[in-house]
């Protein structure tokens, strides 16, 4: 699908385009709430806010 619909890009910054396909429509649809909750999951879970830092205790558990 990259180089289909996004070859000079990255997917949340991919344009619909022209035809699109309906699959691709529907993957497009859900970038916002993707890009939010990875936002979300990102700033709570694996920073520590109050030295600025990751969570190494979180990180070991995402790569064991």
């Amino acid at each position: 699908m990259k180089s289909k619909y996004y070859p000079k890009s990255d997917f949340f910054n991919a344009d619909l385009g022209a035809y699109p396909s309906f699959t691709w429509r529907c993957i497009w649809n859900t970038q916002s709430i993707l890009e939010s909750r990875m936002g979300w999951r990102i700033g709570d879970d694996l920073i520590n806010h109050e030295f600025v830092t990751w969570k190494e205790e979180t990180l070991r558990g995402l790569f064991p």
